[in-house]
């Protein structure tokens, strides 16, 4: 009796690993934005390097960001390049010093803190 319960729960465990693991597969998110890099040009770079710079990575600006000569990039779908070999690409055009691609954040826990909406800078 105890073998035979023991099998039971074992077998139950193997399903429910299993198709827990199929289910949540298809729900997880990428772990990056499609079609985007973040691009750092070197100290000192013109427009004329940046336009140069994204002509060779068949990319456009699409805005700069808060760090010095940092700008999110757009790739062209059209090339049927990933993000991954798009930024190894870019990694060897002359005047880009760092490239990586748009990582996606998520929150996975809410604060208890009863006093959280009271924090200042959190308006």
């Amino acid at each position: 009796m105890l073998v035979r319960s023991l099998l039971i729960f074992v077998l139950l465990a193997v399903v429910f690993a299993v198709g827990g693991s199929a289910a949540g597969a298809s729900t997880i998110p990428p772990a990056y934005v499609p079609n985007q890099l973040i691009v750092q040009m070197a100290s000192g770079s013109t427009q004329t390097d940046l336009n140069a710079a994204m002509t060779a990575l068949g990319a456009t600006v699409k805005r700069p960001i808060a760090l010095p000569n940092t700008y999110l990039v757009e790739l062209n779908p059209t090339r049927g390049e990933g993000v991954e070999a798009a930024a190894t690409r870019a990694r060897s055009i002359n005047g880009i010093v760092k490239v990586s691609p748009n990582y996606q954040r998520f929150r996975h826990a809410i604060p208890n803190d009863p006093l959280w909406s009271r924090l200042w800078g959190c308006e």
